[in-house]
């Protein structure tokens, strides 16, 4: 024996049939016993291989293949083959030591369509038990791996779909994504019912003045929360909004309904804004001209800009919510709430959203 030769088969019925040939199961060398090799798990120890073809003069004719291996878990398997006149697919490797002292893998041979028309085993006293196999194909492949030259025949163009079956490549499951539920977003918009209220303002001087921890009665708390005040830096026309109680807008906005929190059987959240009186600004001294004449920094078109400012806050918070819980908007609709200036506000407002004014975008 020259060069070592392993052998891969694939049967069109039985599958691969050199599978698990050299495989060690259990600690056991179950096929070929003690001449089991690593490495070559699943394919098949060749002895000797010959095949070859001639030119007669009047055509090619490509000889039969034979090949020797010995006794192993694929000949019951081959016997199939003969009997049920399998087509197989053989690949043989050749090996041979390079300069280095190691085994290369330097030839390949590969046939397709090939059918079994000898199964020969030969046992004798002495020696391996041998199995000679001789094989015709339809196809021929061949290889020098390592000088990179290659030849191929087709004896049967004919039979190519056969012989070549197209590779279906796995469909990729795409992850289920969950629809997206579609729901109604409200907003509702209040704007202080008139001049010169601040429930911020408000909030503060009821912090800060306290006239019951001095034990004063109702006739005094006015000049007592102008002092109170005054200590703040809070004095004439710019302390009105601090004096002030609530208003009814703004109980309508604390009872307004807020629902951010989806259930199954609901479709629909809602969220509020407030927007402070006009002449007013946060913790600020109140104008003068802002409450005289409704314009300016503190006016009504100033205010109906602050609730768009928050309102662009307000929906930026609520659209990145929306996507963690997979939600589409629908449709977007408000409530909108003023009194005396703060009506005019909230029209105005209203007619912006209406005409799709560019800077509510």
């Amino acid at each position: 024996m020259g060069d070592i030769i392993y052998l891969r088969i694939t049967g069109e019925q039985q599958g691969d049939i050199s599978a698990g040939c050299h495989y060690i199961e259990f600690g056991t060398q179950v096929s070929v016993g003690n001449r089991y090799q690593q490495g070559h798990e699943d394919e098949i120890f060749v002895f000797s291989f010959q095949g070859g073809v001639s030119n007669t003069g009047f055509g090619i004719n490509h000889q039969a293949i034979q090949f020797c291996k010995i006794l192993d878990k694929s000949s019951p398997l081959l016997m199939n083959c003969i009997n049920n006149n399998e087509r197989c697919r053989f690949e043989f490797y050749f090996y041979r030591i390079n300069k280095y002292g190691k085994w290369e893998r330097y030839y390949y041979i590969e046939v397709r369509g090939a059918t079994l028309t000898q199964n020969q085993i030969i046992i004798k006293e002495n020696e391996l038990d041998y199995q000679y196999i001789t094989i015709h194909y339809e196809y021929i492949y061949c290889k020098h791996l390592t000088a990179n030259t290659e030849f191929s025949y087709l004896l049967t163009p004919e039979n190519y779909n056969r012989l070549f079956p197209p590779t279906l490549l796995p469909v990729e499951e795409k992850p289920e994504i969950p629809p997206e539920r579609e729901i109604i977003l409200t907003i509702g918009v209040f704007f202080s019912d008139g001049t010169g209220n601040n429930l911020t303002n408000t909030n503060l001087r009821m912090s800060f003045c306290q006239p019951e921890t001095y034990g004063l009665d109702v006739q005094d708390l006015a000049s007592f929360n102008k002092q109170c005040m005054s200590k703040q830096g809070k004095t004439g026309s710019g302390v009105q909004s601090y004096l002030n109680y609530y208003t009814n807008i703004h109980w309508l906005n604390k009872l307004y309904h807020r629902q951010l929190v989806l259930d199954d059987d609901v479709f629909n959240i809602q969220e509020k804004i407030y927007i402070e009186g006009i002449g007013t600004e946060n913790n600020k001294a109140d104008s003068l001209v802002g409450m005289g004449l409704g314009n300016n920094d503190t006016g009504v078109i100033a205010k109906t800009d602050r609730a768009i400012s928050l309102l662009r806050e307000t929906l930026a918070k609520i659209i990145v919510d929306l996507k963690d819980a997979k939600l589409v908007i629908k449709r977007l609709q408000f409530d909108v709430f003023g009194f005396s200036r703060g009506a005019a506000a909230a029209r105005h407002f209203t007619n912006r959203v209406f005409e799709r004014d560019p800077r509510t975008d």
